[in-house]
């Protein structure tokens, strides 16, 4: 099915697929989202099963693990965004830009495909990074900022919360799912600096906020989508299939 997967890209493309495949005998559908699931069975009027199962990652936990929760000096600041237009980097370059944030020491890291940026002693701009030294940045980094504007799962969220990173991101579905706000990071309206100013400023001026906000974003990724819990997923969905109660 992935095969075919690929040559298509429209919605209607994907609910032709999913009506396709769901006419083949032993079929169960595998969902990342409760709403998206009910979602999808509606749309395409699946008949097969659907099981909720949240994604995990591919990495060694325990690499994840010995990630230090300290915050240093010089407060680490990342972006990760391919398109800057969608991803909102316009309006967490203005928020930083404004005055209050001179007498703090921070250094924001944007990847971006966009070059039309340049380097500040605040700001260094990234383009065509491989994934190790991507990796590298999540390790270094207290505070994974994505102001963005449209999202679909938010996997990089995912990634900085498993990277003990605060998070600042815009309050829409699925988005909170990974960010709780004034909890392990700050939930923003869309397309506001004003909001990005003010969630940015309450972590500079409290490291100890910052360091326990990272704690909690470990915690909500090991309880909700570390690899033990998505192996316990499949263990026990293995199990309803061989008694024959998936349904």
């Amino acid at each position: 099915y992935y095969k075919n997967y690929k040559n298509l890209s429209t919605i209607d493309s994907d609910i032709k697929l999913y009506k396709k495949i769901d006419k083949y005998k032993n079929v169960i559908f595998l969902i990342w989202d409760k709403k998206l699931a009910i979602r999808t069975r509606k749309i395409c009027r699946i008949k097969s099963p659907i099981k909720v199962i949240s994604p995990t990652l591919n990495y060694k936990e325990k690499i994840l693990k010995k990630i230090s929760y300290s915050v240093k000096k010089e407060v680490k600041l990342l972006f990760i965004g391919i398109n800057p237009d969608i991803k909102g980097l316009k309006y967490l370059i203005k928020a930083i830009k404004s005055k209050e944030f001179r007498k703090y020491d921070f250094k924001l890291s944007v990847v971006t495909k966009s070059t039309s940026f340049k380097n500040s002693k605040k700001i260094t701009f990234y383009h065509n990074i491989s994934e190790k030294f991507k990796h590298k940045l999540l390790k270094d980094c207290d505070i994974f900022i994505l102001p963005t504007t449209a999202e679909t799962f938010g996997y990089s969220i995912l990634e900085a919360i498993s990277y003990k990173c605060s998070i600042i991101t815009t309050n829409f579905y699925p988005l909170n799912n990974f960010c709780k706000n004034n909890y392990n990071g700050y939930l923003v309206k869309n397309k506001s600096s004003k909001d990005i100013k003010k969630a940015l400023l309450q972590l500079l001026k409290d490291k100890k906020k910052i360091e326990l906000q990272k704690k909690r974003s470990f915690n909500i990724y090991k309880e909700k989508f570390g690899q033990e819990f998505f192996l316990g997923k499949i263990k026990k969905l293995s199990a309803e299939i061989k008694s024959g109660k998936v349904k």
